[in-house]
């Protein structure tokens, strides 16, 4: 159950449970008022996991219900360029969150904002990646790397006559032959394992 699920969840609860009124599901659950409203009435899109876990645990304690697999928060730690290259807009900076469910979450990922069109239409300017730490490449994959030269970007690695070249989805954008003096293994940041699309 992702997060847009367990929100509509959350309502159904609240609907037949107690007549839509928001404060008393609130306090049948233990939660703040605000917050239940926050999520049900301003959409907010992304609660913290472990709350939404704790209400998701509380409603299928109360209903009876099986109770539902949890969410994950996965931290967002900054931008990354998926066009032109720019070594000033990645940080480490851990600055936000993004609940994901369960079958996104892996130990150790982590997530950057894409600024840039050169992945496009395979990923959009805007989206939140999901990177899971590596040094090794597959070719094809969608990775996060990292060359002084170029700073750190979003490009699919592949082998062109045996060199190690980054490719972009968006044709306008040429393919990137890594130097030999950078083919090493802090290359790689991580491969890309899901994508989140504005809508």
């Amino acid at each position: 159950m992702d997060v847009k699920e367990s929100i509509e969840r959350i309502q159904q609860y609240i609907d037949e449970r107690h007549g839509g009124n928001i404060y008393a599901a609130a306090k049948a659950i233990g939660i703040n008022k605000q917050t239940l409203w926050n999520w049900i009435k301003e959409k907010r899109k992304n609660p913290r996991a472990e709350s939404l876990n704790r209400v998701m645990e509380k409603i299928s304690e109360l209903t009876g219900e099986k109770a539902q697999p949890r969410v994950f928060n996965v931290p967002i730690v900054g931008v990354s360029g998926a066009g032109i290259p720019d070594s000033e807009v990645y940080t480490d900076d851990e600055v936000e969150y993004v609940t994901v469910p369960h079958d996104m979450y892996c130990e150790g990922c982590f997530a950057v904002r894409v600024e840039g069109d050169s992945m496009e239409p395979t990923i959009a300017r805007g989206a939140i990646c999901g990177i899971l730490p590596t040094h090794s490449f597959s070719e094809g994959g969608i990775f996060l790397v990292t060359i002084p030269y170029l700073g750190q970007v979003l490009k699919r690695f592949a082998l062109k006559n045996g060199i190690p070249t980054l490719k972009s989805d968006n044709h306008r954008y040429d393919d990137i032959i890594i130097e030999e003096e950078y083919r090493t293994a802090e290359l790689i940041r991580g491969r890309v394992i899901w994508v989140l699309h504005k809508m």
